[in-house]
């Protein structure tokens, strides 16, 4: 998940094509999205430390990010145009 500002969660080319005002309407409007997404990387550098961690584990944790990340995306896209 390198390289994707915005607390590592979009791309910081998105975020550069928003105006202000619209980065502030996505960032009021992903709140909880982004707090679900650190607390999902967290468990995931977790499970990958456990010796016990399934692959399994771990593509389930990847997908619920995945998950995340693209409705955060679809909040990107439904901004109002400024």
């Amino acid at each position: 998940w390198d390289g994707m500002g915005c607390n590592g969660m979009m791309g910081g080319a998105m975020m550069n094509k928003m105006t202000p005002s619209q980065q502030q309407d996505f960032m009021n409007q992903t709140t909880e999205l982004r707090k679900e997404m650190e607390e999902l990387r967290f468990a995931y550098q977790e499970a990958m430390r456990a010796p016990n961690t399934s692959p399994k584990d771990l593509a389930k944790i990847e997908k619920q990010m995945l998950e995340l990340r693209t409705k955060m995306i679809g909040k990107m896209e439904n901004l109002p145009a400024q």
